[in-house]
C-alpha cells in the first residue's frame, strides 16, 4: 500500500499490514476507473477495535475533479462509478499504536491501481 507500484485488474487484495513501519502518518493510493458501474471495497480483515489509532477513507473523484464524498471505511462499501472517475484510497495513522492490521478486496470490471 505505502510503496510505489500498480496493479491493474478486475480484482485487487489490499494489504495495509506493512504501512506500520512506513515513517509517514499518511499513505495513499489512486484507483482510476477504466470500465464498470460499481466499485466494492469489502473488508477481509482488519484490527477490530476502537482505539487502534488508524483509519481508512475513500474519496470518489469524478471525471478526474477531487471532491466528492468522503467515506469512513469499516467492514465494506460499494460505490457508483463511471469511466474516468477515479478514487483515493487513503490510510491514516492518528495515534500509537498506529495498527494497520487491513485487508480489503477491491472488485469492479476494470481498475488501474497507483500506489504513492
Amino acid at each position: 500500500m505505502c510503496k510505489g507500484g500498480s496493479a491493474s485488474s478486475g480484482t485487487v487484495l489490499m494489504d495495509f499490514f506493512g504501512a506500520s513501519s512506513y515513517p509517514a502518518p499518511v499513505c495513499k493510493c489512486e484507483a482510476l476507473i477504466i470500465r464498470g458501474k460499481s466499485f466494492q471495497f469489502s473488508q477481509v480483515a482488519a484490527p477490530g477495535y476502537q482505539g487502534c489509532g488508524t483509519e481508512i477513507h475513500i474519496q470518489k473523484n469524478v471525471g478526474g475533479d477531487q471532491g466528492g464524498s468522503i467515506l469512513k471505511c469499516y467492514g465494506g462499501t460499494s460505490i457508483d462509478v463511471r469511466p474516468g472517475d477515479s478514487l483515493t484510497i487513503t490510510l491514516y495513522k492518528h495515534a500509537p499504536p498506529t495498527d494497520t492490521r487491513y485487508c480489503y478486496r477491491i472488485d469492479i470490471s476494470k481498475i488501474t491501481m497507483l500506489y504513492s
